[in-house]
């Protein structure tokens, strides 16, 4: 039987809230969208890349996140996904959710279970599952 799952559920600590999502798993359509943003093996992402995947990923947060809830403004007021998403302040966050996406649909040779590949050899080992860095502090750290 198959790990398979639509979703997957996940939760994030961000300036003292617990953030809970629901992520539907990444399609090829947007895989191959993103691509072009993510280093090849070995390679290390430079800040502009991160800023590109982040860009180009957050696209798809509307659609992607099934569930959003726990984060919290000054007064206690519910944060929206539109707001966590246009403010800069939140990017770390969504840089942290974008991540999480990326590597949940992402399956290992230990999960195909047809691979000649070591155990232990999945995406995330090879280097083709990114971690999405938050935006640089000032637009010179991009070059």
């Amino acid at each position: 039987m198959s790990k398979f799952t639509q979703s997957v559920k996940k939760t994030f600590e961000f300036d003292g809230d617990t953030v809970a999502v629901s992520l539907a798993r990444i399609k090829r359509g947007q895989m191959l969208q993103l691509s072009p943003h993510i280093p090849g093996e070995g390679e290390a992402a430079s800040a502009e890349q991160n800023l590109r995947l982040l860009e180009e990923a957050s696209k798809f947060m509307p659609e992607v996140l099934k569930g959003f809830s726990g984060l919290a403004d000054a007064n206690g007021d519910n944060i929206s996904l539109e707001t966590m998403m246009d403010e800069a302040y939140f990017q770390p966050l969504l840089a942290e959710i974008i991540s999480a996406w990326l590597e949940t649909s992402a399956v290992s040779a230990d999960e195909v279970g047809n691979s000649d590949a070591p155990a232990g050899a999945g995406t995330e080992e090879s280097g083709r599952t990114p971690k999405v860095e938050a935006l640089p502090d000032s637009p010179a750290q991009l070059g």
